[in-house]
């Protein structure tokens, strides 16, 4: 099992990467790992899809914090 902070940072890491596309991305993932039979990878990507995209919820209700 993942541990929560690794769940966050894994969020974070993607939004960084991928910006808007972060949760596409790790929705993609998740689907991956189900195709592959892999049910402990695609929770773990399911629940980094959530924390995606509660940052991204998270970020858009604030835009004056990431206008610096």
């Amino acid at each position: 099992m993942v541990c929560d902070i690794d769940i966050w940072q894994a969020a974070n890491d993607l939004i960084g990467r991928y910006g808007n596309r972060a949760l596409a991305r790790a929705v993609e993932r998740a689907d991956n790992a189900l195709r592959a039979d892999d049910h402990l990878s695609h929770r773990t990507w399911c629940e980094i899809s959530r924390v995606v995209d509660s940052l991204q919820k998270w970020n858009r209700a604030r835009p004056w914090i990431n206008s610096r």
